[in-house]
């Protein structure tokens, strides 16, 4: 019999390397702020779904920064490590208490990356601010197209890993 813990730490690492990597190798620059759109948000979403609000905010959070250090972005890591926690958090526990009533999986795909786009959006305008003051104005743009790059992303690949998951937990106990 295999281990839940050891299976749930396995799966946090792996998503935190996945993460990293969907924000770090195909990235979209955004010239205006200096930023860019990436993949890693919607893997994020879907770590609060697989992993839960705890490990899905290690993974979210450390996959993130990582690829901040790796990126160039050392200034932000501090603010990633805690906004991507935040994000995960809110929408994980938002879909899991107030949501779970709801049938349909993709409408609470849907409201946990918006709700994790939003916390996102605020998140890094309010550290932005703190370090470059009204400047942070002209990032908020391109926070939002990643939030909502990320919302899409999310809504296309949890449906994917929903069933690469049931698929391996049907294998599990046969």
């Amino acid at each position: 019999m295999i281990n839940e813990k050891t299976t749930r730490i396995t799966l946090t690492a792996l998503f935190t390397a996945l993460i990293c990597v969907a924000t770090s190798v195909i990235r979209i620059s955004i010239p205006a702020t200096g930023g860019y759109i990436h993949f890693g948000d919607g893997f994020a979403v879907a770590a609060s779904f697989v992993l839960g609000p705890i490990y899905g905010a290690i993974a979210a959070s450390f996959g993130a920064a990582v690829s901040d250090i790796l990126g160039g972005y050392v200034i932000y890591v501090p603010g990633t490590l805690i906004i991507k926690a935040l994000c995960v958090l809110a929408s994980s526990l938002f879909v899991k208490y107030v949501m779970k009533k709801v049938k349909s999986d993709f409408l609470k795909y849907f409201v946990s990356a918006t709700i994790f786009g939003i916390i996102n959006v605020f998140g890094y305008f309010i550290y932005e601010f703190a370090i470059y003051g009204p400047a942070a104005f002209a990032a908020c743009l391109g926070t939002t197209i990643q939030s909502v790059f990320g919302v899409v992303v999310a809504c296309v690949i949890l449906p994917v890993i929903k069933k690469v998951i049931s698929y391996h937990l049907m294998l599990r106990h046969m």
